[in-house]
């Protein structure tokens, strides 16, 4: 039993200084780059700071290194889409917030123990694609209704449908 014991005791000695003596080698690695690692974030922040000053008084200041020929085919496919994006981004903000209002307003007023949390959670699922307010809601108020709330399971299919017809509205306007 003593024998056992003391070969335990070293194969515990022995894990603990193999792992003690990993953590120092790549704790010294860390060290060892982290200067590089440094001067590489320094230059990196101060590129990208002067390419979004460059940007806010042209986004277009890059194209000077594509060649004239192709950059006056490229410069207006590139201006449509960027002013499509800035729209479409626009809508998914408005419509995020719009969500995200009326559910924390619906929850809130259900009294629902973490209704910004949650509010947040499916408008964040509304503006993923291929999910929507639905994979949430619908599964939510089936479940009330089947563990015998159905008043509670109706009144958020109601919301359900409310935030459907704000989003239609919105989405058209």
């Amino acid at each position: 039993l003593v024998n056992e014991n003391k070969a335990n005791w070293k194969s515990a000695l022995d894990a603990f200084s193999l792992l003690s003596e990993t953590i120092i080698k790549k704790l010294s690695i860390f060290i060892q780059h982290l200067p590089e690692q440094f001067v590489e974030t320094f230059v990196f922040i101060i590129a990208f700071y002067f390419a979004l000053l460059e940007s806010l008084k042209s986004r277009t200041w890059f194209f000077i290194y594509i060649p004239s020929t192709p950059r006056k085919t490229i410069k207006p496919i590139f201006d449509s889409a960027t002013q499509l994006f800035e729209k479409f981004t626009k809508v998914e903000v408005v419509l995020f917030l719009t969500t995200f209002t009326q559910l924390a307003i619906g929850f809130y007023t259900l009294h629902f123990s973490s209704p910004i949390g949650l509010s947040f959670l499916i408008s964040f699922a509304d503006i993923m694609p291929f999910l929507g307010t639905g994979i949430i809601l619908i599964p939510m108020a089936a479940f009330f209704i089947l563990t015998n709330q159905p008043t509670l399971g109706v009144i958020i299919l109601l919301l359900y449908a409310f935030i459907l017809l704000t989003r239609q509205l919105l989405e058209s306007f």
